[in-house]
């Protein structure tokens, strides 16, 4: 909230007296009737090209998605109920049918067999991913023609690696 610039003509409204003296914020605080509205427009604004295909953003809550659905067989069934709650005017209602999915969908990215032994007389997969402060990646094979993890990789960057391009970053990753 404190990062929102309060325009000079509506810094006035703000004006609040304490024992300290008379005081305007130029920033927007917690506590505006409109702050949450505001900042979630923002917060759509800054991540418009990501929102709805890699994250979903409420107010300060970012929700990242996408990048392991490959590896859990019959995502799509499992997760339609998370899915339905996504849709244009959808009422949000999170039933029971919304948290089986959802801890089905835990449970079988963080059990076993989560990752397997590399077979080496079969090809490798590498899918690597990259954003502004971290590089990741996934060393998969396909058995049976399912992909399946070998290995996962994460690394942070460093503030030189921070101002690559997206094209270094993903090369990087590599």
């Amino acid at each position: 909230y404190y990062q929102i610039e309060i325009s000079l003509e509506d810094q006035e409204k703000t004006t609040f007296t304490c024992p300290f003296g008379t005081f305007t914020f130029r920033k927007m605080p917690f506590g505006l009737c409109n702050a949450p509205a505001t900042f979630q427009r923002c917060m759509i604004s800054i991540f418009s090209d990501m929102v709805e295909k890699y994250l979903e953003v409420f107010m300060d809550d970012i929700t990242v998605f996408g990048f392991y659905w490959r590896f859990i067989q019959n995502f799509s069934a499992i997760a339609r109920p998370l899915n339905n709650l996504l849709e244009k005017d959808a009422k949000f209602d999170w039933n029971y049918a919304c948290q089986e999915a959802f801890e089905k969908l835990i449970k079988m990215l963080t059990s076993t067999p989560v990752m397997q032994p590399p077979n080496s007389s079969m090809p490798f997969e590498i899918m690597c991913d990259a954003s502004d402060g971290a590089i990741g990646a996934v060393l998969g094979q396909r058995k049976d023609k399912k992909p399946v993890v070998i290995c996962y990789a994460i690394k942070t960057l460093n503030s030189a690696q921070k101002i690559y391009t997206t094209t270094e970053k993903e090369l990087l990753a590599v």
